[in-house]
C-alpha cells in the first residue's frame, strides 16, 4: 500500500513550505522509496528544490511533454489516452537519489485549458499506485478546490489543510476545502477515506484560543456533512505564530516521524488489515493533536 499525502487550502497559507519541510526530512530516511509531485502548474515547489540543489536546473514536465506530442502527432484518441499519457508521466519522472524521484506537472503550452496535462498526471499517478512503485507519494497541490475533484479517484490518505488566519475569509475558505474533500472521498470507489489534518500557520492567538476556534470550525463542517460522509479530522492545538521557526520545525519533525513509521509498516502489511492499522498508527499524529466531533447531545437536538 502506498501512503499518499496531499496539501490543500487557500493560496499563500504555507502549503508548499510545509510539504517541502516534510519532503526534506523524509528523503533522509533510509529504506523508504518516495515520489514528490508538484501539482501546481506554476512549479513553485520545483523552483525551490532547484534552488536548494536537490534537482537539476532543467527537468521535463508533464505539460511540456504532452504539449510536444500534440504539436507533432496531433490530437490523441481517447481510447489511447490512459496508456500513452501514463508513459508520458513516466518520462517526466526525475530520479534525484537512490530512493526518491520528482514529478512536475508544468503548464499546457498550446491553446486551451490545463485539463490535458492534468488528465495525464491523473492516469500516471493511478498506475503508480496500482503497481505500488513507491512507499510514499507527496503531492503539493495548487490553491483552491478544483484540483480536489480532479484527482478524486486517487486514494489519498492524508490531506494537510493549512490556513493562515482566523477571520471570516480564511474560515469560509477552509470550510469549503474540507467539505469538498469529504464529498469527493465519499464518491470514489476505493473506500479509503482521507484523514484531514488542519494546521494553523502564522496563528496569533494562544493555544486555548486555537483549540476553541478550530473545534468550532470542524463542528460546523461536520454538521454540514451527511452523517455517512463525515471525514476523520485532526487539528493541531499548538498554533504556529508568525516567525516561530522552532515551533514550526517541531511540528514538521513530528509529522515526518509519524509518516515514516506509517509508510514502513503499511509496506509490509497484509492489505486486508491496512486500513485498521493505518488509523491506529496515525494516532501517533495525535501527540499534540485532538480529534473534534460535535457534541452528541447537541447533534441530536439540532434542527433538521
Amino acid at each position: 500500500m502506498t501512503l499518499i499525502i496531499a496539501s490543500a487550502g487557500k493560496g499563500s497559507a504555507g502549503k508548499t513550505t510545509m510539504m517541502h519541510g516534510l519532503f526534506t526530512r523524509l528523503i533522509q530516511r533510509a529504506g523508504i522509496t518516495g515520489l514528490a509531485v508538484d501539482v501546481d502548474p506554476t512549479g513553485l515547489w520545483t523552483t525551490i528544490a532547484k534552488h536548494e540543489g536537490i534537482l537539476p536546473e532543467t527537468i521535463q514536465t508533464v505539460g511540456a511533454i504532452r504539449s510536444d506530442y500534440e504539436r507533432q502527432q496531433g490530437a490523441l484518441a481517447d481510447s489511447d489516452a490512459p496508456r500513452v499519457e501514463s508513459a508520458m508521466v513516466n518520462q517526466a519522472i526525475c530520479q534525484f537519489s537512490e530512493s526518491w524521484s520528482w514529478l512536475s506537472l508544468g503548464r499546457w503550452e498550446l491553446p486551451g485549458s490545463q485539463c490535458t496535462p492534468n488528465r495525464a498526471l491523473s492516469y500516471g499517478l493511478q498506475e503508480m499506485v496500482d503497481k505500488r512503485r513507491y512507499d510514499i507519494i507527496l503531492c503539493d497541490e495548487e490553491a483552491g478546490i478544483e484540483h480536489i475533484g480532479r484527482y478524486a479517484n486517487l486514494p489519498i490518505d492524508i490531506f494537510f489543510v493549512v490556513l493562515a488566519g482566523k477571520d471570516v475569509f480564511w474560515t469560509t475558505a477552509t470550510k469549503e476545502v474540507i467539505l469538498t474533500i469529504a464529498s469527493h472521498a465519499h464518491a470514489r470507489s476505493t473506500k479509503r477515506d482521507p484523514m484531514i489534518v488542519l494546521i494553523g500557520n502564522r496563528w496569533t492567538g494562544d493555544d486555548e484560543e486555537w483549540k476553541h476556534w478550530s473545534s468550532q470550525l470542524i463542528t460546523d463542517v461536520l454538521r454540514a456533512c451527511p452523517q455517512d460522509r463525515r471525514p476523520t479530522l485532526w487539528t493541531y492545538p499548538v498554533p504556529l505564530p508568525e516567525g516561530c521557526n522552532e515551533q514550526w520545525n517541531t511540528i514538521i519533525d513530528t509529522l515526518a516521524n509519524s509518516i515514516e513509521i506509517c509508510a514502513r509498516f503499511l509496506s509490509q502489511t497484509n492489505p486486508l488489515v491496512t486500513r485498521f492499522l493505518f488509523h491506529r498508527f496515525m494516532q501517533l499524529l495525535a501527540a499534540g493533536a485532538f480529534q473534534a466531533y460535535p457534541d452528541q447531545k447537541e447533534e441530536q437536538t439540532r434542527p433538521s
